[in-house]
């Protein structure tokens, strides 16, 4: 028997659908005509192909200027829709992008935002 190749059409997104089933068939040239059947399940693995998303686009919170470190600010969350290790979302502050003082921290698997230090309104105004 000769080997069967088959061939996407289109990509898969195992985040759709993380199985296929095909039903094959084949059949001879004779007469009368006669055939076989086979069936075949696809199983999609998972790729990295998804950005963790946050569930909101900007948050908003407020903080008395009096407030320890360690204080909790907000809790940040972010969904990824891989599987595994490849949808494990931590959450780290950009220190390129942000307020280099480090006023803030976040823990890294819950996404809480903490104070991380004295605030002084009047000394960053």
């Amino acid at each position: 028997p000769e080997p069967l190749d088959l061939v996407l059409l289109r990509r898969l997104d195992r985040e759709r659908a993380d199985s296929h089933r095909l039903v094959i068939e084949a059949w001879d040239g004779g007469s009368p005509r006669l055939s076989g059947r086979l069936q075949v399940e696809i199983r999609v693995l998972d790729e990295n192909d998804n950005a963790p998303a946050f569930s909101q686009g900007e948050y908003r919170a407020r903080v008395r200027e009096d407030a320890a470190p360690g204080t909790a600010v907000c809790r940040l969350l972010a969904t990824d829709p891989d599987l595994g290790a490849n949808g494990e979302v931590r959450y780290l502050i950009n220190r390129r992008q942000s307020d280099p003082a480090a006023y803030f921290a976040v823990e890294e698997r819950t996404g809480l935002l903490r104070v991380n230090r004295p605030l002084d309104r009047e000394a960053r105004a």
